[in-house]
C-alpha cells in the first residue's frame, strides 16, 4: 500500500527532472518557431494574395476543428491588422505563453519555402560566433 505511494512521488520527481531539461530545448524550438513566423508575417506584409492564402488555411483548420476559437480570432484580427505593421508583425511573434502553444499549431504552413524557412531559422534563431577566443 505505501510501497505505491514512494512509486509514485518518486515518479513525479522524476518527471519534474525531466520536464526542466525539456524547458530548455523547448525554449529553442519556441525561438526558432518564432523566427520562422517573424518570416511569414514579413512576407505576407507585402502579398494581399498570400494574406488571402492564410485567411483561407486559417478558416479550414478552424472548420475542421484544428483551431481553437481563440486561436481563429487572434490569427484572423492579425491579418486584419496588416496596416499597423508592428501591431501586425507582434501578432505573430510576441513571446507569450499563448502564443507559444499556438504557433506550434501554426495554420500558416507553406507561406515561406524551405530557403526562406532556413534563411529565417540562420539570421534570428541560431545565433553566430563571430569570434572564439582559447585560452585565457
Amino acid at each position: 500500500m505505501f510501497s505505491s505511494r514512494r512509486n509514485n512521488s518518486s515518479q513525479r520527481r522524476a518527471q519534474k527532472s525531466r520536464s526542466k531539461k525539456l524547458s530548455l530545448l523547448d525554449e529553442n524550438i519556441d525561438r526558432q518557431i518564432q523566427a520562422i513566423h517573424g518570416a511569414i508575417a514579413q512576407k505576407l506584409l507585402t502579398s494581399a494574395e498570400l494574406r488571402l492564402l492564410a485567411r483561407d488555411k486559417i478558416e479550414a483548420k478552424f472548420k475542421l476543428g484544428q483551431l481553437r476559437y481563440s486561436e481563429y480570432l487572434h490569427w484572423i484580427s492579425t491579418l486584419d491588422n496588416f496596416e499597423l505593421t508592428d501591431t501586425f508583425i507582434l501578432g505573430f511573434t510576441e513571446y507569450s505563453p499563448q502564443l507559444r502553444r499556438w504557433r506550434r499549431n501554426t495554420p500558416f504552413t507553406g507561406i515561406l519555402t524551405e530557403e526562406e524557412r532556413e534563411q529565417a531559422l540562420e539570421q534570428n534563431a541560431l545565433g553566430k560566433i563571430n569570434s572564439v577566443v582559447i585560452g585565457g
